[in-house]
């Protein structure tokens, strides 16, 4: 069977049109992905504090992690529910985002540790992203650009880390917070309540 120019002619504008298309639509959705994943400034400098001074504790606070999940989540998604903190032996956020009308969940999980003031060091271990998984650095610059934590929640994208410094809450304008525990496998978290 022989193509008459004519129909030829249209084939050949709808599949060129057709393709256009579709590499705009792609091209539009990797400038809105990576739109999100600006470098971050350097915030080692902002994480050097002295330490809380514990010489003056007022009392000690034993929570689980089923209590401590709904806390957090309560004061996190107090404006925003696109996401929720999970805490099993490990951390869990999982999210949901809109790209161009598309729903597309993500997970990450972290390792807790407690740091040097009582502070807490959260180590990425993955992030999927939709069906693919996605480097850790890159996760973290996207999760920080979303801009979704109080500023005492500083995320560090080169160390693959997000770092809480509990020394910026304060109770009563003279008492601080100070992570002491933080063993999620045995269910243990202890707070001290510092006096300043």
């Amino acid at each position: 069977m022989r193509h008459t120019g004519s129909s030829y002619r249209r084939w050949k504008l709808a599949f060129l049109s057709l393709l256009i298309i579709n590499i705009i639509v792609i091209l539009a959705i990797s400038w809105g992905i990576f739109s999100l994943l600006k470098t971050p400034p350097d915030e080692d400098e902002r994480l050097i504090r002295s330490p809380i001074d514990d010489t003056k504790p007022l009392f000690h606070v034993q929570t689980t992690k089923e209590q401590l999940t709904t806390f957090i989540n309560d004061y996190l998604t107090a404006d925003d529910d696109s996401f929720t903190l999970l805490l099993h032996d490990y951390i869990e956020l999982d999210g949901k985002m809109d790209i161009y009308g598309l729903h597309i969940d993500y997970s990450m999980h972290f390792t807790p540790e407690v740091v040097d003031g009582g502070n807490l060091r959260l180590q990425q271990h993955s992030f999927s992203f939709g069906l693919f998984q996605v480097p850790n650095s890159l996760a973290l610059q996207f999760l920080d650009n979303l801009d979704i934590f109080p500023e005492w929640v500083y995320i560090q994208p080169q160390n693959e880390t997000i770092y809480v410094d509990l020394q910026q809450l304060t109770i009563a304008n003279t008492t601080k917070i100070k992570l002491q525990t933080f063993d999620l496998e045995r269910n243990n978290i202890v707070f001290a309540l510092v006096h300043e």
